[in-house]
């Protein structure tokens, strides 16, 4: 709701959206790429899960990366706008 004004209904049916879309991914080979060690989990998810793009805030850290081996590292607003595409 921060990035872009979204009722109850709209909020419901994004969740409802990434629910369907999820999947479990188990991580084999960790990657050591942010400049904080504590993120280096969500870029490992996002490649080991072959993730269409990775979805962040943290501007310091992982939006400065801009992709992962070839994984679009985007902000929410960017993501929104992806995905009215869909």
């Amino acid at each position: 709701q921060k990035y872009k004004k979204l009722d109850a209904t709209g909020l419901q049916g994004l969740s409802s959206f990434f629910l369907t879309q999820a999947e479990r991914v188990e991580i084999l080979n960790p990657i050591k790429k942010s400049q904080d060690p504590d993120d280096d989990k969500f870029l490992s998810l996002a490649v080991e899960g072959k993730a269409d793009f990775l979805i962040t805030g943290d501007k310091t850290d992982l939006l400065s990366l801009n992709e992962i081996e070839g994984i679009p590292i985007v902000s929410a607003k960017q993501a929104l706008e992806a995905l009215k595409g869909l």
